[in-house]
């Protein structure tokens, strides 16, 4: 091995190990004579340069105090604030060259890597086998190194010419280069350390794990995130996906958890509940998230870090609030667009869609279109004019994921919606208007999430929902009347040995629906079951529907799944406990809640010696004390109670009688 020097065209210096023996092999790798290391003199720039001009800066601040000492004025003026604005710019600039003597160090280190490796195996003994999947394994270090240095490289090119001339020209800059997005001074010149925390941790975690951090760049600040909405997106797009021990959700929660234990996301959890449904990500980390994700170009931003409407060369675009877009996706010239790579349409917090067919329609390769509400609130309204853009996915056949939820005005779903095969996630929740799911929802062979909850102009599910054998959760199924013409009946769900997680919907005249939840009994996969009675067209009230008046729905006789964990009974319309609650069947039931209804008593002289939570709320007619309970449920650990105006303790409490500090917390 020798070690020649160069000179490069800049003055800057290059050393180059130069090999002596090539094999001519059968690889992937052509050959790599040689590795590069690039000697940095970012640190005489901070010195030359940049400390220089904030010695000007200070000598300027100083020179304006004393003037306005001689003046006898005491007020701030604009140019102080210009002044301090120009610091905080001259900040970034030094920050922006120790950013790039780490990157230009940390490419040194990776090739020197790849440099050792090469040699050992060039002048090692090693048989042809171990010679060939060793240059394997570095062909693939040196083309993920090579996407490293040419992705920020490729970027360092200047928008115009004149360079020299004032604001003429604007360099884009790499991940090393990159200024903060916030506005703040206070964030700009003291975060330094905590950004450098975040880059070191985002450079720790897999590749895999860091495309799922960078989708977090597209909530707004402070945002609450429902953990299932986000696993469904990176299911969607293929970030998780399933094994034969593993559902592509349960890696998902994996991923969360790794994610929560780097500190990259924080956990939101409400009450007593230690399990995480939603999370939020820290500012701090939210502003060097943003930054990772230009340089990624995960979303289309501008320079400023915000998202725009657009679609470009990401593969995502979103759709945002604008009075002068008033809905419609805007799309540059298609050159910058490659719709063969686009993979994700969503709506951060659009209001009303409207979508031109042409641009709609370049997204048809679109794995996931969230175009409905991902806010956990419902008071986020979204509406559509028309429901045409339904009929133009039927070409959009790669779609795994496809949310609607809380758009107004979706009156029915078109029988196009069979087209889509590929389809996994369906979420219809909270869809007032809709009023009928088409048969051929049963053509979704590959579906595993569906849910039309809160859709209550739904009297009844499409015969043929028990086909759909890789469903695993379903949610708002309806129990529809007698006149409904072909409905689904429970004990079709009954073949579906994965559905684990199962919503029941009563309508106030469902005598013919009576006798199906006998056929309970016979779901030997189900953990999670939520029963309501008396879903009427009515909107909700505190997130939880009134009982009706009605009681021809109250009357069902359930034969509970034989291992069910969880259930939820929500607007019971009887004083008393149903008798198959409280006959013992439930041997392995750990969480019970009642919300909402007329329920006075759970039962007297009965015991249900498996629950240890239990979560009462919304019962204005609840007549029990907490003794009363402890003795039905004697293994309780957790007793929520929220809205039970008759109720002795109006707090939730842990078996240690422990308060829980925010008893409006428990929801």
């Amino acid at each position: 091995m020798s070690r020649k020097k160069a000179r490069s065209q800049n003055g800057t210096d290059l050393y180059f190990n130069i090999s002596h023996s090539f094999w001519a092999v059968n690889s992937p790798l052509i050959f790599f004579p040689f590795s590069i290391q690039v000697m940095s003199k970012g640190g005489l720039i901070i010195q030359d340069v940049v400390a220089p001009l904030m010695q000007q800066v200070a000598d300027a601040k100083c020179i304006l105090a004393t003037k306005r000492s001689k003046s006898m004025h005491n007020g701030s003026s604009t140019a102080d604030g210009l002044l301090q604005e120009i610091e905080n710019e001259v900040l970034l600039i030094k920050d922006s060259f120790q950013r790039l003597e780490t990157w230009i160090k940390d490419v040194e280190n990776e090739v020197s890597v790849v440099t050792k490796n090469l040699d050992d195996i060039l002048e090692g003994n090693t048989g042809r086998r171990v010679f060939d999947s060793g240059l394997q394994t570095i062909h693939k270090s040196i083309f993920t190194l090579r996407e490293h240095v040419t992705g920020p490289l490729g970027q360092l090119r200047c928008k115009s010419s004149s360079v020299g001339e004032l604001g003429g020209g604007q360099c884009s800059l790499t991940h090393s280069l990159s200024p903060t997005i916030t506005t703040e001074p206070h964030f700009r010149t003291n975060s330094a350390t905590q950004r450098f925390e975040v880059t070191k941790k985002y450079e720790k975690i897999s590749p895999t794990l860091r495309r799922c951090l960078l989708t977090l760049a597209i909530f707004p600040q402070d945002s609450v995130i429902e953990k299932r909405l986000l696993i469904h997106w990176w299911v969607g797009e293929g970030l998780v996906t399933p094994t034969s021990d593993h559902t592509a959700e349960e890696f998902g929660d994996r991923y969360i958890k790794d994610l929560i234990s780097e500190g990259l996301i924080v956990p939101v959890c409400r009450g007593h509940s230690s399990q995480v449904k939603h999370l939020r990500v820290e500012q701090w980390i939210r502003e060097e998230v943003i930054i990772l994700a230009m340089l990624d170009k995960a979303f289309s931003f501008n320079g400023s870090g915000e998202l725009i409407e657009a679609l470009t060369s990401s593969p995502r675009a979103c759709l945002k609030e604008s009075p002068q877009q008033q809905g419609t996706i805007q799309m540059p010239a298609i050159t910058d667009f490659s719709w063969n790579n686009f993979k994700t349409c969503f709506n951060v917090d659009k209001h009303n869609l409207r979508f031109e067919r042409s641009r709609f329609m370049a997204m048809r390769n679109a794995a996931v279109m969230q175009l409905g509400r991902w806010q956990t609130s419902p008071k986020h309204h979204i509406e559509t004019v028309s429901i045409e853009f339904l009929e133009w996915l039927a070409c959009f056949n790669k779609l795994k994921y496809l949310s609607l939820r809380g758009i107004s005005n979706i009156t029915k779903l078109p029988r196009s919606i069979g087209e889509l095969t590929d389809l996994m996630i369906l979420d219809l929740r909270a869809c007032h208007n809709l009023e009928n799911l088409p048969v051929e929802v049963t053509m979704l062979k590959k579906l595993t999430y569906l849910d039309v909850s809160e859709c209550y102009l739904l009297d009844h599910m499409p015969e043929g929902l028990g086909s759909l054998t890789e469903l695993r959760v379903l949610k708002g199924f309806v129990i529809g009347n007698s006149r409904s013409r072909d409905p689904c009946r429970l004990g079709e769900l009954a073949r579906l040995q994965k559905l684990w997680k199962l919503s029941i919907s009563i309508g106030r005249d469902t005598a013919g629906g009576k006798r199906e939840f006998h056929e309970l009994s016979q779901f030997t996969a189900r953990r999670s079951l939520t029963i309501t009675w008396g879903v009427t067209a009515l909107a909700p009230s505190n997130g939880v529907r009134n009982a009706p008046s009605g009681k021809s729905s109250a009357g069902i006789n359930l034969s509970p799944p034989p291992y069910l964990e969880k259930l939820d009974l929500r607007c019971f319309p009887r004083n008393m406990a149903p008798e198959w609650l409280t006959c013992g069947k439930f041997l392995n039931l750990q969480k019970l809640y009642i919300r909402g209804g007329s329920l006075r008593r759970i039962g007297v002289g009965t015991e249900l010696k498996s629950v240890e939570v239990l979560r009462l709320r919304f019962l204005s007619e609840f007549r029990m004390e907490e003794h009363e309970l402890r003795k039905i449920f004697p293994r309780l650990v957790i007793l929520e109670v929220q809205d039970c105006h008759r109720l002795a303790s109006t707090v939730c409490k842990l078996c240690s009688d422990q308060l829980i500090a925010n008893p409006k917390a428990c929801s």
